[in-house]
This record gives structure tokens, C-alpha cells and sequence, in this order.
């Protein structure tokens, strides 16, 4: 139950944002929601530029913000009781299970496992979904450059024996 087994704090980095637009934001965020605790539980919070940044920074989370817009990506950061991060959520409409296991990792201090290098190769994060997708154009890509070598490799070693023939 969030106030009790965790707490929700929603952090805006938007340096324009007050905390009358906190208390906004929990109330439409909250209207029509019956989560038990969250009333007590989710906090919505606002902070001055160099707070908030040096908050961002601390739990990785990178966006820019030119002093007119703010690029950022739309996640969670799940952090454990010492306050480390557990698990990163991203994008929209996280579901249940991921937030649950999330929570429960955190609860227990066990910190996730980064994304395979091999993952980052062949695969895309859309942060949009939350999820990774294969990226073809870098699959024909590492494909094309291993034939490229096996073919370099064949020619060489032909070449090779041919001289030493």
C-alpha cells in the first residue's frame, strides 16, 4: 500500500512549475483513482532548477531544457530503502506486473541487471512503449560486416596458399 510499503514521489524538473501545479497534478492525477494510500502516498513535488537537476543527475535520469522547452525521456526510477536505484520503468502505461516486480526488487535492496551490450547492438529502446524492438538496419548491418570479414578472411588465406604454392 504506497504510504506504507512505498511512497510514489513525482518530481518535475520544469523549472516554471510551482507547487500550485504540484497540488493540480495530484488532484487530476488522482481523480477517479482508488488506490489505497495514495493520497498520503504519491507525492508530487516541484523544486528550483539546481535541486531538481542535481536530483536528476543522481538517479540518472539526463534530459535538456533550453529555458523554453524540456526534453526528457518518460520513466520511473525505482529506487531501493538506501536509496538506490533499483530499477528504471520506461514509457507509457508501465503495467502492473513490471511496477510489482519493480517494487519488490527495491524492497529487497536487489538491483536490476543492465541491458546486455549484445541487446544494445541488435536492438532499439522506444521509449514510448517501454520496450526494446529489433532494429533492422543494425542486424543488416553487423550481418553484412561479418560477411564482409569471413569474405576478406577466404580471400586472404586463398591468396595465401597460392603463393606458397
Amino acid at each position: 500500500m504506497a504510504g506504507r510499503d512505498y511512497n510514489l514521489v513525482f518530481l518535475s524538473v520544469d523549472p516554471k512549475e510551482t507547487p500550485a501545479d504540484a497540488r493540480e497534478a495530484k488532484a487530476e492525477t488522482l481523480t477517479g483513482f482508488s488506490a489505497p494510500g495514495a493520497q498520503s502516498g504519491w507525492r508530487f513535488l516541484t523544486a528550483r532548477e539546481h535541486e531538481s537537476a542535481a536530483i536528476a543527475q543522481a538517479v540518472g535520469f539526463d534530459y535538456a531544457y533550453d529555458g523554453k522547452s524540456l526534453a526528457h525521456p518518460l520513466g520511473i526510477a525505482v529506487l531501493t530503502t538506501r536509496g538506490v536505484v533499483s530499477t528504471y520503468l520506461f514509457g507509457l502505461g508501465v503495467d502492473t506486473e513490471a511496477i510489482q516486480r519493480a517494487l519488490q526488487r527495491a524492497a529487497s535492496n536487489e538491483i536490476s541487471a543492465a541491458a546486455s551490450p549484445v541487446m544494445l547492438l541488435c536492438f532499439n529502446f522506444d521509449a514510448m512503449s517501454g520496450r526494446y524492438s529489433l532494429d533492422i538496419v543494425k542486424m543488416l548491418r553487423i550481418v553484412s560486416g561479418g560477411f564482409a570479414f569471413v569474405g576478406a578472411a577466404f580471400i586472404l588465406r586463398a591468396l595465401r596458399r597460392e603463393r606458397l604454392s
